[in-house]
């Protein structure tokens, strides 16, 4: 089970290891330690709360994750992991890893830079989704959070 915490927030996702077997093992394996990021509302790709994960030992296998389960018109409750390589970015020094919650409807995976598919990692539990909604709409009002994410076996 993944957990992604947000102040006065909990979500809870199932990953799809049967769909991206190999990514979902570098997730897992990136969050058996609770790892830290910040959360923002995306501004290219509709619902979404962006969570680009810092650039660590922890987290830097999942730069090299395969192309598994590709989506560029994710549905309400996918997270897509997204890997770009150093430079790709303007602005970005090293390699981003974007983890995205889609929240709502019409999201779409289209970036200055052109369409980029991630990779279905995980899918919200339906009772949370309403909740990940609700999150959206504060990130567009408030800016962005800081959010914890872990994963329990």
């Amino acid at each position: 089970m993944l957990q992604l915490n947000f102040p006065g927030v909990e979500l809870r996702a199932e990953l799809t290891q049967a769909l991206a077997p190999e990514s979902c093992a570098l997730l897992a394996r990136a969050l058996e330690r609770p790892l830290s990021c910040t959360a923002r509302h995306a501004i290219w790709t509709g619902p979404e709360i962006s969570m680009p994960l810092p650039t660590c030992q922890q987290t830097e296998p999942l730069a090299q994750h395969p192309a598994e389960a590709l989506s560029v018109f994710p549905q309400p409750g996918d997270l897509l992991l997204t890997a770009l390589p150093p430079h790709a970015w303007p602005g970005q020094a090293g390699a981003l890893i974007d983890l995205g919650l889609f929240y709502g409807p019409q999201g779409r995976c289209f970036f200055p830079l052109g369409w980029l598919a991630g990779t279905l990692v995980a899918r919200l539990l339906p009772e949370d989704l309403a909740a990940a909604a609700e999150l959206g709409s504060d990130l567009l009002r408030r800016g962005e959070q800081l959010a914890e994410l872990r994963w329990f076996p």
